[in-house]
């Protein structure tokens, strides 16, 4: 029973983040462990801006495809193609080297891969990480 007044899940002190749907981050997934040790992590980080850098190499890999098959040089491609494989190569690094980092039990390899592809997308200010 739900005192006058009060609203069911909310306690007395107030909403939190865990209770108020509003506070909490709108892209939480709830099939995706998050290990919040993972915010802190500078392999982490570095997976994930190296990811973001891959996402631009692909691009421009994709834009120097277009332009070969209108008759340009390929350098285009080839700049495209160097920066998404060293991009590529960081970010694993970085992602092993952080699931190596955090303690037992560690999330699984696939949600881990949604977390790095979650963190490319949405980036998080100051405020939200501490």
């Amino acid at each position: 029973m739900v005192p006058r007044g009060a609203r069911a899940g909310v306690p007395e002190q107030g909403p939190t983040p865990e209770t108020n749907s509003l506070v909490a981050q709108p892209w939480h997934n709830p099939w995706i462990d998050e290990a919040p040790e993972l915010q802190h992590n500078r392999h982490w980080r570095m997976a994930v801006w190296a990811l973001r850098v891959g996402y631009v190499g692909l691009a421009v890999a994709i834009a120097g495809l277009l332009a070969l098959s209108l008759g340009s040089t390929p350098w285009i491609l080839a700049v495209g193609v160097i920066t998404w494989l060293a991009a590529e190569a960081v970010t694993l690094a970085g992602f092993f080297w952080s699931r190596h980092e955090l303690p037992e039990p560690r999330p699984g390899y696939w949600s881990m891969r949604l977390m790095i592809i979650r963190d490319t997308v949405h980036a998080r200010t100051s405020a939200r990480r501490s």
